[in-house]
Protein backbone atom coordinates (compact mmCIF):
# COMPACT_ATOMS: atom_id res chain seq x y z
CA UNK A 1 0.00 0.00 0.00
CA UNK A 2 2.89 2.05 0.09
CA UNK A 3 3.54 2.97 -3.81
CA UNK A 4 -0.43 4.05 -3.68
CA UNK A 5 -0.09 5.96 -1.02
CA UNK A 6 2.76 7.89 -2.00
CA UNK A 7 1.18 8.53 -5.67
CA UNK A 8 -1.66 9.97 -3.97
CA UNK A 9 0.25 12.38 -2.00
CA UNK A 10 2.54 13.29 -4.89
CA UNK A 11 -0.66 14.15 -6.72
CA UNK A 12 -2.25 15.66 -4.31
CA UNK A 13 0.79 17.87 -3.74
CA UNK A 14 1.02 18.88 -7.95
CA UNK A 15 -2.66 19.12 -7.89
CA UNK A 16 -2.36 21.69 -4.94
CA UNK A 17 0.58 23.65 -6.77
CA UNK A 18 -1.92 24.34 -9.72
CA UNK A 19 -3.59 26.44 -6.90
CA UNK A 20 -7.00 23.99 -7.05
CA UNK A 21 -8.56 22.86 -3.90
CA UNK A 22 -8.54 19.39 -3.29
CA UNK A 23 -10.17 17.70 -1.01
CA UNK A 24 -9.30 13.69 0.11
CA UNK A 25 -11.24 12.38 2.70
CA UNK A 26 -14.62 13.60 1.93
CA UNK A 27 -16.81 15.80 -0.01
CA UNK A 28 -16.35 19.34 1.54
CA UNK A 29 -19.10 21.14 3.21
CA UNK A 30 -22.04 23.03 1.91
CA UNK A 31 -21.22 25.88 0.54
CA UNK A 32 -17.87 25.39 -0.52
CA UNK A 33 -17.06 27.48 -3.80
CA UNK A 34 -16.76 25.53 -7.37
CA UNK A 35 -14.96 24.59 -9.18
CA UNK A 36 -12.74 21.92 -6.80
CA UNK A 37 -11.15 18.91 -7.27
CA UNK A 38 -12.14 15.81 -4.97
CA UNK A 39 -9.25 12.76 -4.74
CA UNK A 40 -11.87 9.89 -4.20
CA UNK A 41 -11.76 6.11 -4.26
CA UNK A 42 -8.35 4.11 -5.22
CA UNK A 43 -7.62 0.94 -5.51
CA UNK A 44 -3.97 -1.36 -6.10
CA UNK A 45 -3.24 -4.51 -8.01
CA UNK A 46 -0.18 -5.70 -6.39
CA UNK A 47 1.96 -8.42 -7.86
CA UNK A 48 4.97 -10.08 -6.09
CA UNK A 49 7.67 -11.08 -8.21
CA UNK A 50 11.62 -12.34 -7.48
CA UNK A 51 13.18 -8.59 -8.90
CA UNK A 52 10.86 -6.94 -6.37
CA UNK A 53 7.20 -5.17 -6.30
CA UNK A 54 5.65 -3.79 -9.17
CA UNK A 55 1.89 -3.52 -10.09
CA UNK A 56 -0.81 -1.47 -10.58
CA UNK A 57 -3.12 1.01 -9.10
CA UNK A 58 -6.18 3.39 -9.99
CA UNK A 59 -7.09 6.67 -8.67
CA UNK A 60 -10.43 8.15 -9.13
CA UNK A 61 -9.83 11.90 -9.23
CA UNK A 62 -13.44 14.03 -9.67
CA UNK A 63 -13.32 17.89 -10.78
CA UNK A 64 -16.73 19.59 -9.65
CA UNK A 65 -18.44 22.97 -10.62
CA UNK A 66 -21.99 24.14 -11.60
CA UNK A 67 -23.38 23.06 -15.45
CA UNK A 68 -22.35 26.38 -16.61
CA UNK A 69 -18.19 25.80 -15.89
CA UNK A 70 -18.01 23.02 -19.06
CA UNK A 71 -15.06 24.64 -20.35
CA UNK A 72 -13.51 24.98 -17.02
CA UNK A 73 -14.07 21.58 -15.44
CA UNK A 74 -13.12 19.89 -19.25
CA UNK A 75 -9.08 22.53 -18.66
CA UNK A 76 -8.93 20.97 -15.58
CA UNK A 77 -9.08 17.43 -16.22
CA UNK A 78 -6.72 17.83 -18.39
CA UNK A 79 -4.63 19.57 -15.43
CA UNK A 80 -5.67 16.26 -13.25
CA UNK A 81 -3.90 14.14 -16.27
CA UNK A 82 -0.82 16.41 -16.78
CA UNK A 83 -0.75 16.16 -12.65
CA UNK A 84 -0.92 12.72 -12.76
CA UNK A 85 1.87 11.78 -15.55
CA UNK A 86 4.35 14.69 -13.78
CA UNK A 87 4.73 11.82 -10.95
CA UNK A 88 7.22 9.84 -12.37
CA UNK A 89 8.69 8.73 -8.98
CA UNK A 90 8.92 9.39 -4.88
CA UNK A 91 11.17 8.03 -2.91
CA UNK A 92 9.86 4.03 -2.92
CA UNK A 93 8.35 3.40 -6.23
CA UNK A 94 8.63 4.52 -10.22
CA UNK A 95 5.29 5.38 -11.93
CA UNK A 96 4.16 5.27 -15.76
CA UNK A 97 0.36 6.55 -16.18
CA UNK A 98 -0.91 4.28 -18.75
CA UNK A 99 -3.27 6.53 -20.88
CA UNK A 100 -4.14 3.39 -23.10
CA UNK A 101 -6.03 1.92 -19.81
CA UNK A 102 -7.24 5.98 -18.67
CA UNK A 103 -10.74 7.39 -19.21
CA UNK A 104 -12.05 10.68 -18.68
CA UNK A 105 -15.64 11.77 -18.81
CA UNK A 106 -17.59 14.64 -18.22
CA UNK A 107 -20.90 13.58 -16.87
CA UNK A 108 -23.69 15.48 -15.76
CA UNK A 109 -24.99 15.99 -12.08
CA UNK A 110 -28.42 16.71 -10.67
CA UNK A 111 -28.40 15.44 -6.84
CA UNK A 112 -28.43 18.42 -5.79
CA UNK A 113 -31.01 21.97 -6.16
CA UNK A 114 -28.04 23.31 -8.24
CA UNK A 115 -27.16 21.50 -12.02
CA UNK A 116 -23.73 20.63 -11.30
CA UNK A 117 -21.13 19.43 -13.73
CA UNK A 118 -18.63 16.08 -12.63
CA UNK A 119 -15.07 15.71 -14.67
CA UNK A 120 -14.35 12.08 -14.04
CA UNK A 121 -10.83 11.10 -14.54
CA UNK A 122 -9.79 7.26 -13.96
CA UNK A 123 -6.23 7.41 -13.78
CA UNK A 124 -4.43 3.56 -14.22
CA UNK A 125 -1.21 3.93 -13.11
CA UNK A 126 1.92 1.09 -13.12
CA UNK A 127 4.87 1.02 -10.67
CA UNK A 128 7.71 -0.99 -9.59
CA UNK A 129 10.17 -0.33 -6.32
CA UNK A 130 12.86 1.59 -7.33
Amino acid sequence: MIAQQEYFMALKQNLIQQGYSVYDNQLPPNNTPYPFVYLAGSWQNPQDIKAGDLGLLTQIVQVWGTANMRGTISEMCEVVLACAKAVKQTDHYAYKVRLNETEQQILDDNTTSKPLMQGYTSLRVSYSRR
